[in-house]
């Protein structure tokens, strides 16, 4: 992950360090230690924030270890089972506690034992002076947390403590675990395609590349033809959400655009599939390593789901749906609908959404696109690696329904296939333009840009609501946080004491208040 570094307004956060910081709560056990003994929420706000500066105290220790990590590169790895390992790059530690480690092995190389006391002394010194600022974090309010004191020991701007706070939500949790709302999806057919198509050493990436494949270059094309047209009406800061990753290349456009035009950008990936989701996000890390103003995350999250967690996230937003992801589904009223939910409730956001429109004159060029000896090998082979099957057990065919495109795979017959059975899996939706237009508005949206590129049946269309609502006070009311307080304090002593070395660090990522 990229250095933390201090930053000016718009509010940047890095995320490695908050991401130390859960390591260093679960390796030690500092919430169920402050929170054993106590049941009810008073009690507990103050023991967190307690807990929590000292947390800010280990950080300004971390920052001021960054600052010197030319001069000390080799650095011990504590890790959260208790394992130790060495690195040649600071920044791939993923705890770094003093007291945790034996002080002889704390830093090697050139440096002695007067080196060490000096480095330690400089450490105290800084970490002690950025403390105070933290010291009356417990503010005469009993159940509040001081995000603005907060963010000023973490180098932020008050205006950006609605930030910080779901930047520590989304570092502090596993990439895979549940957030607020949000319990970990079961995925039952979306993960199963994403998955199958891609994993395995055939890559899907690979044959959606492939110019006999319809929509991929098409889209990348009015991308590169548009880019500078589609991010002009945002503003100079701003959130983007990928609903969907896989499409690498069309991302690196977007952001290098928004580089292009000075402007910040907290860029968070939404997919099903975590396999994919980290190539993504550290593919992207890497290519922006030098652009502070870009700050890649990501989630897994399956996304008709997501929204629910993308609540607490303040605008605007730019929600991205590229690929005909958000609108492949038979119902796509019910997919939009959440997002123009929180469309409304953020002034200043919009969607993009890219797809192919096509229309039933097209039936011939499609059924022509699917049915590529590529594609078809690639599905043959998957399903073979999958079920270790042999190639020859297996025949495949495709279809297109009646009405609006809707394009299936079929496998006919194979191995285990009882006779006249079969399974569709692949579904892929087509709506025309007509049809977007209709769903969206249905649904409250507005498509106020069209973009297309000549001889293509790929649009790209961007959205805004046609109602709007003062945007939520997301983080000055808190009834889930204080609703699952009072659930766990009616559990038992034994339950809640269990329940807490997982709950506690959502407090201090959501900072809740009465």
């Amino acid at each position: 992950m990229p250095q933390l570094h201090q930053v000016a307004e718009p509010y940047v956060p890095d995320g490695r360090i908050l991401s130390e910081l859960r390591a260093l709560a679960q390796s030690t056990r500092w919430w169920v230690a402050c929170c054993r003994d106590f049941s009810n929420t008073p009690k507990l706000t103050s023991a967190l924030n307690t807990a929590l500066e000292g947390l800010v105290k280990f950080a300004c220790e971390l920052e001021a270890l960054r600052k010197r990590q030319t001069a000390y590169p080799p650095i011990i790895s504590h890790s959260t089972t208790g394992q130790r390992s060495y690195s040649n790059e600071v920044m791939d530690y993923s705890t770094f506690f003093l007291e945790a480690m034996d002080r002889s092995e704390w830093v090697k190389g050139s440096i002695g034992p007067a080196g060490r006391q000096e480095l330690e002394e400089t450490l105290w010194n800084e970490a002690e002076e950025k403390f105070r600022l933290v010291q009356d974090m417990a503010t005469s309010r009993e159940h509040h947390l001081d995000l603005v004191r907060l963010a000023a020991a973490l180098g932020a701007a008050a205006e950006s403590t609605e930030l910080l706070a779901f930047d520590i939500s989304l570092s502090m949790q596993p990439t895979s675990g549940p957030i607020e709302g949000v319990s970990k999806p079961s995925f039952p057919d979306e993960l199963q395609n994403k998955e199958f198509f891609f994993q395995g050493d055939h890559s899907w990436e690979d044959v959606s590349q492939s110019s006999l494949y319809h929509q991929t270059r098409p889209d990348e094309d009015i991308l590169a033809a548009n880019c500078e047209k589609m991010m002009r009406d945002l503003p100079t800061s701003f959130r983007m959400v990928d609903l969907g990753t896989g499409g690498l290349d069309k991302i690196v456009t977007l952001l290098r655009e928004v580089v292009k035009q000075g402007k910040s950008c907290y860029y968070l990936a939404i997919d099903v599939s975590l396999k994919t989701l980290n190539k993504q996000v550290n593919a992207l890390k890497k290519l922006f390593r030098g652009h502070p103003k870009i700050q890649i995350r990501g989630y897994q999250a399956d996304i008709g789901s997501a929204h629910r967690f993308l609540a607490t996230l303040p605008g605007p937003i730019r929600f991205l749906s590229l690929g005909s992801v958000l609108l492949n589904d038979m119902n796509p009223a019910s997919r939009l609908k959440p997002y123009s939910q929180l469309l409304r409730r953020r002034p200043g956001s919009s969607l993009h959404i890219s797809q192919d429109a096509s229309t039933a004159v097209d039936r011939a060029e499609l059924m022509e696109a699917y049915g590529q000896p590529e594609f078809m090998d690639f599905i043959r082979q998957r399903l073979c690696q999958l079920h270790g099957f042999n190639l020859e057990d297996w025949e495949l065919d495709h279809s297109l329904d009646d009405g609006p495109p809707f394009h299936h795979v079929f496998i006919l017959k194979g191995k285990g296939i009882r006779a006249g059975e079969e399974h569709r899996f692949f579904p892929s939706c087509k709506p025309d333009i007509e049809t977007i237009k209709s769903i969206s508005s249905s649904q409250g949206l507005s498509i106020y840009e069209i973009y297309k590129n000549e001889g293509s049946r790929m649009i790209h269309c961007k959205m805004n609501s046609q109602h709007n609502e003062p945007e939520p006070f997301i983080f000055q009311n808190h009834t889930i946080m204080i609703n699952i307080l009072k659930t766990l304090s009616k559990s038992g002593h034994e339950a809640f004491s269990v329940a807490m070395e997982s709950i506690i660090p959502r407090p201090i990522l959501q900072f809740y208040s009465h």
